[in-house]
C-alpha cells in the first residue's frame, strides 16, 4: 500500500492470509456481481490477506454486529481512491468512518471476511483479489477491471444489534 504517511510504529506487523472485510461509502458498498452467499463468502476467507499494522484488544465481531470503520482504498499502483478520512472537511482531523452489518452482503466479500477476523481496535492492511472486491467489470472509473484492491482498514468499534 502506497502511504508514505503512514506512522504506525509497525514493530509487531502480522501477516496472515485470512478473512478480509468490505467497506463502505459511495465504492465500497457490494455492488459487484458475485455471490453473497454463505458458502462464497467462506471462500473469500480464503483469498484475502490480512497484515496487521497495531493490534486490536482481542474481541472479534459477530455476523450481525453493527460495524464502525476508518478506511483508505487503493489500487495496487498505490493510486488511492476513496477513504473516510476526508482530507477536504473543513474541520480539522474531521472524518466519517462507515458502518455497516458484518456478514449481510453490506460491503465486498473481501471487506466481510477481513473485519470479521479482526479485532476491536485492529489497524491492517487488507489486500482483497477482485473476485471479491468488484469482479471483472470493476467499479468504473475508479477502479479498472479485475483489480486486486489494498485497503487500510481500522475497526473502530461494533455493537450487536439490539
Amino acid at each position: 500500500m502506497a502511504d508514505n504517511n503512514n506512522n504506525n510504529n509497525n514493530n509487531n506487523t502480522n501477516e496472515t492470509n485470512s478473512s478480509g472485510g468490505g467497506g463502505g461509502g459511495s465504492n465500497i458498498t457490494n455492488n459487484s456481481s458475485t455471490s453473497s452467499t454463505t458458502t462464497s463468502r467462506i471462500n473469500a476467507a480464503a483469498g484475502v490477506l490480512i497484515r496487521t499494522l497495531r493490534k486490536g484488544n482481542g474481541i472479534y465481531p459477530q455476523q450481525g454486529d453493527r460495524c464502525t470503520v476508518h478506511y483508505e482504498g487503493y489500487l495496487e499502483d498505490g493510486t488511492m481512491f476513496e477513504t473516510s478520512k476526508k482530507k477536504s472537511s473543513p474541520i480539522p482531523n474531521q472524518s466519517q468512518p462507515i458502518q455497516f452489518m458484518l456478514g449481510m452482503g453490506h460491503v465486498i466479500e473481501g471487506w466481510d471476511a477481513a473485519v470479521a477476523r479482526m479485532t476491536k481496535h485492529q489497524i491492517a492492511e487488507v489486500t482483497i483479489p477482485h473476485l471479491f472486491a468488484y469482479g471483472e467489470q470493476g467499479y468504473p472509473p475508479k477502479i479498472p477491471p479485475r483489480s486486486t484492491l489494498i485497503f487500510k482498514l481500522e475497526l473502530v468499534d461494533f455493537t450487536s444489534p439490539e
